[in-house]
């Protein structure tokens, strides 16, 4: 592995500086050391990356980015102790991930993804909640959505990636059981229960009472809209069960191509029901607010129902 030139040195340094947003503008780098920690962070970013990389300098301008909330960033010592002490083999992948650069994925899913297993030990998960949070970990850490960039651009690089995702892995499992997540599992996808179930929150409850009705409309509607490729991948996992893996197989492409095409699917779906409900209830905005969040919850529940049920083998093409 080669050693940066002086001229991706620099470019990383400039590039540092403005992600950071001017808060490095008072250093002096030939005297702070600046310079050489953040060649140090090059070099270690290159000699860890286990699978293929970004660009250094925009690498270094998300550094910037990531640090410049930092306390005393304008300190020298302090901010050559941030670049010492970043994980910067993991910020590498993470960053690749983000910018959705070939292979990385892949190789976050063998590297991360594949020890949801081991996360969840203590929880003596299903081997059904494992896949469903290894599929959904994959959807929301890896996928762009309208609102912003795959939420793996939030990882700092200030402790191991690994903690930072057995931390969401714990997260979304607890939030499967509890059945408020986003996504249901598989074997609850495949239940008769109505669109929108009962809830122990007040508000929640409230919420489904008063615009049940509207919401099933504008769930109804979004799908119909949908193309029919779309319509299909979110009927093969929500109806019938199937992971990311199978449909996967299926199709011939890599699990996580399946992923961005659900999440795709699946947000399609959520900004055209939210559009339709926006423009047809006359509501406050904090209401609204409160019902696009049984939106977000709600949401896949819904599509299961009105999907409906497998085509029977007598029928299906």
């Amino acid at each position: 592995m080669t050693e940066p030139t002086g001229d991706v040195r620099q470019a990383c340094l400039a590039a540092l500086r403005q992600g950071a947003g001017g808060a490095l503008d008072g250093l002096d780098d030939a005297d702070s050391g600046v310079a050489a920690a953040l060649g140090r962070f090059v070099d270690r970013a290159r000699a860890e990356a286990s699978g293929p990389g970004y660009p250094l300098d925009a690498l270094c301008g998300h550094v910037g980015e990531l640090l410049a909330g930092a306390a005393d960033l304008d300190e020298p010592a302090a901010l050559i102790r941030q670049l010492d002490a970043l994980h910067a083999g993991d910020l590498h992948l993470a960053f690749a991930c983000c910018a959705a650069i070939p292979g990385a994925a892949e190789v976050f899913e063998r590297e991360h993804l594949a020890r949801v297993g081991s996360y969840l030990a203590r929880m003596r998960p299903a081997q059904t909640l494992v896949e469903e949070v290894q599929q959904q970990l994959a959807i929301k850490l890896l996928v762009r959505t309208p609102d912003g960039p795959p939420r793996i651009a939030e990882y700092s690089g200030r402790g191991p990636l690994g903690g930072w995702v057995r931390v969401a892995a714990v997260r979304l499992a607890l939030d499967l059981q509890r059945g408020r997540a986003m996504l249901s599992l598989p074997s609850e996808s495949r239940s008769d229960r109505p669109a929108l179930t009962s809830d122990p929150d007040p508000e929640l409850d409230y919420l489904k009472r008063r615009y049940g009705a509207e919401f099933r409309v504008a769930v109804r509607e979004a799908l119909a809209a949908l193309p029919d490729e779309q319509r299909e991948l979110l009927r093969l996992n929500f109806v019938e069960g199937q992971n990311i893996e199978a449909i996967g197989a299926r199709r011939g492409v890599h699990r996580a191509t399946v992923a961005r095409w659900i999440a795709a699917a699946r947000v399609a779906v959520f900004e055209d029901t939210r559009q339709r409900l926006r423009e047809r209830l006359q509501i406050a905005p904090s209401e609204f607010e409160s019902l696009v969040g049984m939106l977000d919850s709600q949401l896949n529940v819904s599509v299961t129902g009105l999907l409906g049920p497998p085509p029977d083998d007598s029928t299906a093409s």
